[in-house]
């Protein structure tokens, strides 16, 4: 037992410190510090949700449907960890540097699942991000004070080494008794019951945390199975405690670290059974996957196409996971959370749908294909071909895919829910299809660009690239909902920074096994992907502020809410332009300086003349002061984002500065704030021109300061 707790503490020792180092040390760890903010603070989301949540229950019913809610939750989130784990094969499968280190100690495999388990409690986030918050919550609603919280987390470690050493063990037995030609087939079943788990529970949380009510007329009729389940026993200490005392808490705390003891002893010998005769290493995924060629099969040349098919078809668990994760969770919107009614209700529900699926389809394809080819990138690398053409041809491939799921869930939505053929249902069809297309390309690029060959044992798809993704694909949501002209400006943001992520992913792809490209790296250059991922922000946050007067009762929230999303963009674009090489000057600052007042005075004289719209009717606050403060941060942050980032990486990347000037001054129409007027369209162009011909930001922004104030000058004379 000694010697197991001494391999726990190296366990746990090695797991903090590589967490640490990834967060510190590694070149990624600036954006894996906001991933690890967002863990952090989502528990405490979690915990205020289900707490409200049992509140508003407890008004309605009574103690045992409370438990029966919180026993629901609880159940479903350790059978989903379960089949997550299970599903991982990271206990199996060579490659990591933990598991190539136990491969070559005597360490029996019993006491290895047993040391893992005890170390997973302490270093295992996933667990404790859902079990705790969930068993907190129902400490607080429950009033059981400190003792109530220390043993909601009593209870989640005891869950979480019994669930760690039960999914070690399915993983081995897995390997024992399955053929090696047939384990991807095995992890992709596996997988497939983790997605519906992990459905599951996104769907029992969705009817607790946002219809408590709606959830005790489902619950009632099986509150009296539940509490015969073996999820009641997750719960079965907090209830105690409440209804019987300290006594009666701790006597079933022991119950369930009794059952933990069992669940973990029933693995350990599962586990040692499997090791009897010898341990098999598993191998990495990639190796499994390779078959023998037949004898005399002729073997044809193909295509792009051709070759992106094969490598789908054959890796099983890939394909599987392509259809059956985005239809369960789609599934579970449709049957479930939403309902039926919602997704069909009319045409822009069933875009939503459409492209959800759509969405969720490319994570798993488009999104992982550097993933999926890291071992074999360098064939591509030598081919005597631009990668560039390779990586469109990959991108036209999986717009079949993915822009045909998607336009087959539109029409199949649309008909199954009888929603009218008119106008504005083909238009937003095309929509969803132009969306589905796109975001083919936008995963294709934004893979390319996360491609990082350096260490074989980290993948190239880091949470980071996922949630950027996710944010991109969410802009579609407000094409497939807005109308008007906001609508097509949204339609020009989507497309012009799904050019710029394909620009700056390429070129990043270029270099993935160039020993140049790290000096390139450390040197920090702009890259216009990073000024769209702002610019997308600018834009959301302007939208989100539009929407802020229907939920509430002060107009003046609105004017709030886009200034602290200007603010937090404004915060991330002057540190990411801090971090960068100063640009070279083309012009002296006083000669800048008079071209800009130059600019400023001519487009202001001509936007008088032309009878245009003042260009400072936008920027309104509660007050003479917070408007003056709103325009001047509004036209400071835009700035720095379009022709401070996006303008001068484009022109650093070799497009020259015309095209350059075009490329940023699109962008900042389709994603600035304002109305899309002839003074709004003017002031981006001068300011592109001005930071063109001088090759200063300082000018570019003065003469946009410049415009507004004049003209709101000469508005207040006139009036």
């Amino acid at each position: 037992m000694g010697s197991t707790l001494h391999l726990v503490r190296l366990l746990v020792r090695f797991r903090l410190r590589s967490m640490w180092n990834t967060a510190w040390r590694s070149p990624r760890g600036k954006s894996l510090r906001l991933v690890w903010l967002f863990v952090l603070a989502t528990p405490v989301a979690y915990t205020g949700l289900l707490w409200t949540a049992l509140d508003t229950i407890a008004a309605v019913a009574g103690r045992a449907v409370q438990g029966a809610a919180l026993a629901a939750v609880c159940g479903a989130i350790v059978t989903a960890s379960v089949f997550g784990k299970m599903a991982s094969n990271d206990a199996v499968v060579a490659g990591s540097g933990e598991n190539e280190f136990f491969l070559t100690k005597p360490i029996a495999l019993s006491n290895l699942v047993l040391a893992r388990s005890l170390a997973g409690a302490a270093t295992d986030f996933f667990d404790a991000l859902f079990l705790v918050p969930a068993l907190v919550a129902g400490a607080l609603g429950w009033n059981l004070g400190a003792p109530g919280v220390g043993m909601a987390v009593a209870t989640s470690v005891a869950v979480q080494i019994a669930v760690s050493a039960v999914a070690q063990a399915g993983q081995i037995i897995v390997v024992r008794l399955v053929k090696p030609r047939r384990r991807r087939t095995a992890w992709a079943l596996s997988a497939t019951l983790a997605a519906l788990a992990m459905a599951g529970l996104w769907m029992v949380a969705t009817w607790v945390l946002r219809q408590p009510v709606a959830a005790v007329d489902h619950l009632m009729p099986w509150t009296g199975v539940i509490a015969r389940s073996p999820a009641w026993a997750i719960v079965a200490p907090l209830v105690a405690l409440s209804a019987g005392g300290a006594g009666a808490g701790l006597l079933a705390l022991g119950a369930v670290v009794s059952l933990s003891v069992v669940a973990t002893a029933l693995a350990m010998f599962a586990v040692a059974l499997a090791a009897r005769g010898g341990w098999e290493q598993a191998g990495a995924p990639w190796a499994e996957a390779a078959r023998a060629v037949a004898a005399g099969t002729r073997r044809r040349s193909i295509g792009p196409f051709g070759k992106d098919w094969r490598h789908l078809t054959r890796d099983r668990s890939r394909l599987l996971r392509l259809i059956a994760m985005p239809l369960v969770f789609v599934g579970v919107q449709v049957f479930g959370s939403a309902g039926w009614g919602w997704s069909t209700a009319d045409a822009h529900h069933v875009g939503l749908v459409a492209f959800s699926l759509a969405a969720y389809a490319a994570t798993f394809g488009p999104l992982a294909h550097m993933e999926a080819e890291r071992r074999a990138f360098w064939i591509l690398r030598s081919a005597p071909t631009p990668l560039g053409r390779l990586m469109a041809a990959r991108a036209l491939f999986w717009s079949l895919v993915i822009g045909g799921m998607g336009g087959v869930t539109f029409l199949g939505l649309g008909l199954a829910g009888d929603v009218a053929a008119s106008p504005e249902t083909l238009l937003l069809g095309g929509l969803v299809l132009l969306g589905a297309v796109a975001i083919s390309w936008l995963a294709v690029a934004m893979a390319c660009g996360a491609a990082d060959f350096t260490d074989e044992a980290r993948s190239t798809l880091s949470p980071s690239v996922v949630y950027l993704y996710l944010l991109v694909a969410g802009l579609y949501n407000v094409v497939l909902t807005d109308t008007g002209v906001s609508r097509w400006r949204g339609v020009a943001l989507y497309l012009l920074a799904t050019g710029l992520y394909w620009s700056t992913g390429i070129r990043r792809a270029a270099d993935a096994f160039d020993p140049d490209s790290q000096v390139d790296r450390r040197q920090r250059l702009m890259t216009p992907g990073a000024g769209a991922s702002l610019a997308i922000l600018l834009f959301l946050g302007h939208r989100a502020a539009l929407n802020v007067p229907r939920t509430t009762a002060t107009p003046e929230a609105a004017v709030w809410v886009d200034l602290a999303f200007l603010a937090l963009v404004g915060v991330c674009a002057a540190l990411y332009v801090a971090r960068r090489p100063r640009d070279k000057a083309r012009m002296g600052w006083w000669p800048a300086l008079g071209l800009a007042v130059g600019a400023a005075l001519g487009a202001t004289a001509l936007l008088r003349l032309s009878g245009g719209q003042d260009v400072s009717s936008d920027w309104h606050g509660p007050s003479p002061v917070m408007s003056i403060v709103f325009g001047v941060l509004t036209v400071t942050v835009e700035e720095v984002v379009f022709r401070g980032i996006i303008q001068r990486a484009l022109a650093d990347d070799g497009y020259g500065r015309v095209l350059a000037f075009v490329g940023a001054t699109l962008l900042s129409v389709a994603a600035g704030r304002g109305e899309a007027s002839l003074a709004f369209v003017t002031t981006h162009v001068v300011a592109g021109l001005v930071r063109a011909g001088t090759g200063r930001l300082s000018a570019a922004w003065l003469t946009r300061l410049a415009i507004v104030g004049v003209a709101a000058a000469l508005v207040r004379v006139g009036s």
